[in-house]
């Protein structure tokens, strides 16, 4: 071996050792490099798993939350939608009840907003149709002193009731407007009867 073959295998041989430290520094460099990015993945990944759980418990939160207000919801629809049927239960029955005994509520309407003057009621045509030829006689017996009330031939299309007209100005007393009118404080007395305040 010459002398030039031992200088080029001491320098392959240097160079190898060096090379060989270079890649070992390289790999424990790579190594830990590698290790924090794992360790960043796993700390990522924890905190998306946590963040995950936290808005699954936050929408099943919500979600118990919208069935709940669903539910609220419908048990309102389902009652309003009985206390609607109560009204139109009550109504039908004003309009069943027997002559005398409508004709009598009739009155009872008219004295209770008849006003101290001359005026006139104005029914429906088959309201009108229902009152004994009495009618007028005992209602001027049950209205205050200075009221007057006599029966129009005149009629309006109204479902059922009266209404009262004083000159040119009118009050209706008709059964719509009684309901609509008093349309709160009948549901509340309903509610209050079927569901117990």
């Amino acid at each position: 071996m010459t002398d030039l073959d031992i200088i080029i295998s001491e320098i392959e041989k240097a160079s190898t050792q060096e090379a060989e430290e270079i890649i070992a520094k390289a790999k424990a460099e790579a190594d830990g490099i590698a290790g924090a990015a794992r360790d960043s993945a796993l700390r990522q990944a924890a905190e998306s798993e946590a963040e995950a759980e936290r808005r699954t418990a936050e929408i099943g939160l919500a979600g118990v939350s919208a069935r709940q207000r669903t539910r609220r919801e419908r048990i309102l629809e389902a009652k309003q939608e009985m206390i609607g049927e109560v009204i139109r239960e009550v109504r039908d029955k004003l309009y069943a009840l027997p002559d005398i005994e409508y004709c009598e509520l009739l009155a009872g309407l008219a004295v209770s907003a008849a006003d101290i003057c001359e005026g006139v009621i104005l029914l429906n045509d088959r309201d009108k149709n229902r009152l004994p030829p009495d009618f007028e006689a005992k209602l001027a017996d049950m209205l205050p002193a200075g009221a007057t009330l006599s029966v129009s031939d005149e009629t309006r299309p109204i479902d059922g009731g009266l209404i009262l007209k004083y000159g040119s100005v009118e009050q209706n007393c008709s059964f719509d407007a009684i309901f609509a009118a008093r349309c709160d404080e009948f549901s509340d007395l309903i509610h209050d009867s079927l569901f117990g305040g």
